[in-house]
């Protein structure tokens, strides 16, 4: 098992984006507001920018776009709510607001901490410019330490002995130690934890072949397993394909 102790917390920001407006917001988002964060950050090692492969739907990651930063430590995680309130950045911050609200739908944030990374790494870092499938869950809190062992140490390990284009797999458990209710159904009452798993490929050809190859036949057991998880444990569960479109470092 790999040690997590230098693997990077994250802060997903998760957004659809009027199609309309894209490049306006792109050029301010790409040339103005990441790079004068960055600046600004210590806490910020690095930030990755992802668009989905397919329109959000029930079965779909919500928020068309992902912005991925990669936090130095878990110590940066306490200060994540307030890099953005940093002097010196209120003008990006009140342009930002502004696209918002006339431009930005389906909008969240979420910091996470890494739970599981598989030994197989994408050989220029995590989030290094390769296209990923992102699978978000919620598992019932009764279920989630089942659910771990059984996911970590059975399925991920024989899911990447049999899929060898996949270039590296990681797991994040949402930062809080509250339950949330599950997203597929407002009215249960049920607490779950979120999850994301994170499953990179050197090119978008060798994703699509790593997905081809999670169904083939010899896995019929596995792939049982997981339908019966996700009958029992887990609440919700959404997944998508997503390339990279920007990375700072440049």
């Amino acid at each position: 098992m790999i040690d997590l102790s230098a693997s990077a917390p994250l802060m997903i920001v998760s957004f659809s984006l009027d199609p309309s407006k894209q490049a306006d917001f792109d050029r301010f988002y790409h040339h103005q507001f990441l790079p004068k964060l960055l600046s600004i950050s210590p806490e910020i090692k690095n930030i990755a920018r992802y668009q989905a492969d397919s329109p959000a739907t029930d079965n779909a990651v919500a928020g068309q776009y992902l912005t991925i930063y990669e936090l130095a430590n878990s110590e940066a995680l306490k200060q994540a709510d307030k890099i953005f309130e940093r002097t010196g950045f209120a003008e990006e911050l009140v342009q930002f607001r502004q696209w918002k609200e006339s431009a930005l739908t389906n909008f969240s944030r979420t910091n996470y901490q890494p739970i599981y990374e598989h030994e197989r790494r994408v050989y220029n870092g995590h989030f290094g410019r390769c296209p990923m499938l992102f699978f978000s869950s919620e598992i019932k809190v009764q279920d989630a330490d089942a659910f771990r062992q059984w996911y970590q140490l059975s399925y991920l390990p024989r899911l990447m002995a049999d899929v060898p284009t996949l270039s590296g797999c990681r797991r994040y458990a949402v930062c809080s130690n509250a339950g949330v209710e599950a997203a597929s159904d407002k009215t249960n009452k049920e607490k779950s934890v979120q999850y994301i798993t994170v499953m990179e490929s050197v090119d978008e050809l060798t994703l699509s072949h790593s997905i081809e190859r999670m169904a083939v036949p010899h896995r019929s057991i596995e792939n049982e397993g997981m339908q019966k998880w996700l009958d029992s444990a887990v609440s919700f569960t959404a997944t998508n394909t997503f390339r990279p479109i920007f990375c700072l470092p440049e």
